[in-house]
């Protein structure tokens, strides 16, 4: 009886070890695949069968070779062998075939099974998709090469740009870590030379005052992400007076930007532009001293004739206001017909992007006078489209008065000179008739004295 209940007591463990190891077998996410020492098939489970798209009866009592990679048969015999042997092996990769046709990566992790007595009876394999894994290590090491390119990239356009680019620790002193040697060409500095030195040792006095407290703000906003969590300032472009090796002092503009615990600033010389912004300065005061001392009057319009820029002179010459002559300017102008001639003029200058020739205008002033002015512009032109009308005006009543008063004259001189003349004339016309009965009286005479003379010559010889 004793035997009897301990045999029951036996097969109900292994009973009972069966279901648990079935319940696994059956419920587990992964392929499992158990093959006999022959490499067939002999039993699998529907996470296997549906990895290569077959049934479980599908693929029991198939060798393995029709579920794998041709060419990969000599490793699975090493493997085989060394598993014979008594030795772990490793999870390995291999690639199966599916239903379809379509290959694809797995990870494999084999074991061999014993009896009770120890003697090998079959394999278990547990197998892996890795398809999406292989995708995952192909785009990484994608990305990894592009990195590495990008790197590279970086280190050459870093190396031989014409720009300093430096790198210096984020706290109050600025220490530079990093310089690349563009520096000598700019600034006539060895990388070494500033190594290790505050980027304050470096700058114009004057710009420290400026500098100092934007690099303190920094460093609060710093403080107060690592509280509060918040986005720094990404980049700050700043300028400053940089001393060379030579001693000089040379205007440079920075773009700073915030690297983690460093900052990271590409630098480049502006001495000429700031030469060229102070001779721009100067030129514009100077034209400024034209504009607001000339006797012309300085404007422009956009293309619909909106003024949008009048000189002080304005008010000399119209009576307005700068603010109250900011309107189209045509509103401006009285209804005398010699007004289209300049309208039109402008338009052509809008439409052609030319030049055209001065022309005149009768504009009313603010008090109700008509006055004349002389007008010369040219069109602003961008991209082949005019965008402005730029010009100068001056006023020209008084010589249009002067004008009206020599044409007055003239007019006055020549009918004064056609009386005259018709004057001189007729005593002329009255000289030579009285001219022309003169020298006929003296002809007759003469005549008269001819036959007198004859006669007496005749009676002579009688």
């Amino acid at each position: 009886m004793s035997d009897q209940k301990n045999s029951d007591q036996l097969e109900k463990k292994l009973r009972d070890r069966e279901q648990r190891y079935r319940a696994l077998f059956e419920r587990t996410n992964d392929a499992v695949f158990l093959f006999s020492l022959e490499d067939i098939h002999m039993e699998v489970n529907q996470q296997a069968a549906d990895l290569l798209g077959y049934s479980v009866e599908e693929i029991v009592g198939q060798p393995i070779s029709n579920f794998t990679k041709p060419g990969e048969k000599r490793e699975s015999q090493k493997i085989k062998k060394l598993l014979l042997a008594g030795q772990a092996i490793p999870i390995y990769e291999r690639t199966f075939v599916k239903k379809d046709g379509t290959e694809f990566p797995a990870e494999i992790n084999i074991a061999m099974v014993k009896d009770s007595f120890g003697n090998f009876t079959h394999y278990q394999s547990i197998v892996r998709d890795i398809t999406e894994r292989k995708k995952a290590d192909s785009q990484r090491e994608a990305t990894l090469e592009a990195l590495r390119k990008s790197e590279e990239q970086l280190r050459l356009i870093t190396e031989n740009t014409s720009d300093n680019i430096a790198i210096t620790t984020f706290d109050l002193k600025a220490v530079y870590v990093y310089v690349n040697p563009s520096v000598k060409s700019l600034l006539g500095y060895d990388p070494e030379d500033m190594l290790g030195k505050s980027f304050f040792d470096f700058i114009h006095p004057d710009d420290k005052k400026v500098l100092f407290p934007l690099l303190k703000k920094y460093i609060k906003f710093k403080v107060k992400k690592i509280l509060t969590k918040e986005a720094l300032p990404v980049s700050e472009t700043i300028e400053f007076r940089f001393k060379n090796k030579a001693g000089s002092w040379c205007f440079m503009e920075s773009t700073v930007n915030i690297i983690g615990d460093q900052l990271l600033a590409v630098t480049r010389d502006i001495s000429e532009r700031k030469r060229a912004e102070e001779q721009l300065a100067e030129s514009e005061v100077q034209l400024r001293n034209i504009f607001e001392n000339s006797t012309s009057l300085f404007y422009s319009h956009t293309s619909d004739h909106i003024l949008t820029y009048l000189s002080p002179q304005v008010k000399d010459i119209l009576g307005y206001t700068k603010e109250e002559a900011m309107v189209r300017w045509t509103v401006l102008a009285s209804d005398n017909p010699i007004n289209e001639i300049g309208f039109q003029n402008t338009v052509r200058a809008i439409e052609t992007c030319k030049r055209q020739p001065p022309y005149e205008l009768e504009l009313v002033r603010k008090d109700g006078r008509k006055i004349h002015v002389e007008v010369r512009e040219f069109p602003l032109v961008e991209a082949g489209k005019t965008t402005a009308i730029i010009g100068s005006l001056i006023d020209i009543t008084e010589r249009k008065k002067a004008e009206e008063e020599i044409l007055k004259l003239k007019e006055g001189l020549e009918i004064e000179v056609d009386e005259k003349t018709k004057e001189l004339k007729e005593k002329v016309d009255h000289l030579q008739r009285f001219f022309d009965a003169t020298v006929d009286r003296e002809l007759r005479m003469e005549e008269l004295y001819n036959e007198n003379k004859k006669l007496k010559a005749d009676l002579k010889k009688q």
